[in-house]
């Protein structure tokens, strides 16, 4: 019979100071974010979306969008865990995406967004519920 030691096992949070300062840092920024919202004598700060590049309405560049900086403490906290073969197929996934828009509009097709090229606003929820029947 294996006896377990006391204290082998068992399964809970990260006891790594570094992660709970993080964490304490994202909910004292997100908190003070907050009560300037509420507290208008208090400064607020921005995190974003801040335009880099606005959206050219013609030529093929139209096909890029807005780029934005956004400086979200959470979405931070959450792409430094995401492991780095998965955000760097995101990341090459999301750049093809772009490109193949900008070809697609080079080519011809009408200028818009990259985020309306493929689904038409208003037709999203039709998509779907055709794709699941």
């Amino acid at each position: 019979m294996v006896q377990q030691q006391p204290g082998m096992g068992r399964v809970g949070l990260p006891a790594t100071p570094v992660l709970w300062i993080g964490l304490g840092a994202s909910f004292l920024v997100n908190f003070l974010s907050a009560l300037a919202l509420r507290v208008p004598s208090l400064p607020s700060i921005p995190f974003g979306p801040v335009p880099i590049v606005e959206w050219q309405k013609v030529g093929p560049l139209s096909g890029l969008g807005e780029i934005d900086l956004v400086l979200w403490p959470w979405l931070i906290g959450i792409a430094s865990v995401i492991p780095k073969e998965l955000s760097c197929s995101l990341w090459f996934f999301w750049l093809v995406r772009l490109g193949l828009t900008v070809a697609a509009i080079g080519a011809g097709a009408e200028p818009q967004r990259p985020e309306d090229f493929f689904v038409r606003p208003g037709e999203g929820i039709s998509v779907i519920n055709r794709g699941c029947a």
